[in-house]
This record gives C-alpha cells, sequence and structure tokens, in this order.
C-alpha cells in the first residue's frame, strides 16, 4: 500500500494536518498516518527524514508561508513505539522548516 501510495503526491490540502500518534507502531506507520493527514487518504509526504524534508522544502518554494500546522496526538504513545530519539528528530525538522506544532497532552 505504502509503495502505491506515494504515487499520491499533492503536498498540502489543508492548513492543519492531524496525526494520532496511537494509530501506529512502526516508523512507515508514521510516513503513512503524516502523508494521509496532509495530503488526505492515500496522500504521499516523504517515507523517511530526508523525503519529508524534501516535501516541506517543495511546499516552501511554492510560496506558503508556513507549511502547514501539525497537531500531534498522543505523542507519548509515538515516542514509546518509534523511540525518543525519531520522534525528536522528526519535531526538530518540522521547527527547522517552520512548521507549527502542538502536541496535546494525553
Amino acid at each position: 500500500w505504502f509503495a502505491s501510495g506515494r504515487n499520491a503526491t499533492r503536498y498540502g490540502t489543508g492548513a492543519t494536518a492531524v496525526v494520532d500518534g496511537s494509530g501506529f507502531t512502526t516508523r512507515d506507520g508514521f510516513y503513512c498516518a503524516l502523508g494521509e493527514a496532509v495530503n488526505g487518504p492515500g496522500g504521499y509526504f516523504g517515507s523517511n527524514r530526508d523525503a519529508v524534508w524534501d516535501c516541506l522544502r517543495t511546499m516552501r518554494s511554492d510560496g506558503a508561508a508556513a507549511p502547514f500546522r501539525l497537531v500531534w496526538r498522543h505523542v507519548a504513545a509515538s515516542r514509546q513505539a518509534l523511540g525518543s530519539d525519531f520522534t525528536d528528530s522528526v519535531l526538530a525538522l518540522f521547527e527547522e522548516a517552520g512548521v507549527e506544532t502542538e502536541l496535546p497532552p494525553g
């Protein structure tokens, strides 16, 4: 599914993307969830951190002041499943790209 879904690249269909950290347990699952949160069903937004950066850079070159706003629910579940180092590195990537992130408690 992931390999075929990456052909559905749209790069941003809304101002707020919501990722539910309790809905995946692998990095591939995270990238699928992020792609669908940003670009809708089947949407692609990278399959590793470098590819996510490329997508963010493409959005910025299209004139977006900020690529989007990210609400990452249940980030503690993501930290547990994916590791704190990975989760923190993804959050740092979003910060560097100017993505406003919200990490609601819970």
